[in-house]
């Protein structure tokens, strides 16, 4: 991700507007590539070292939960 190119909120509690940083996050996540970004947010030292080691598996994990919790039925973590 170029420098110059941020994400800067006008109002955070916005649902809209976060998910349209999200949105353009991914994008720009996505023409960099993945491994980059991976690099980069281990080098942050954000998200625990067992995020990497797992990182699709959390992905998927996270991703159930959600459209479970959004059909009204939410599974039980693993």
């Amino acid at each position: 991700m170029p420098r110059r190119d941020t994400l800067h909120f006008a109002d955070f509690a916005d649902t809209d507007e976060r998910i349209e940083k999200g949105l353009r996050a991914f994008a720009l996540a996505e023409a960099v590539g993945w491994s980059t970004v991976e690099a980069r947010l281990s080098r942050y030292g954000a998200l625990p070292a067992g995020f990497f080691a797992a990182a699709g598996t959390a992905f998927h994990a996270t991703r159930a939960r959600l459209v479970a919790a959004e059909a009204g039925s939410v599974p039980q973590p693993a």
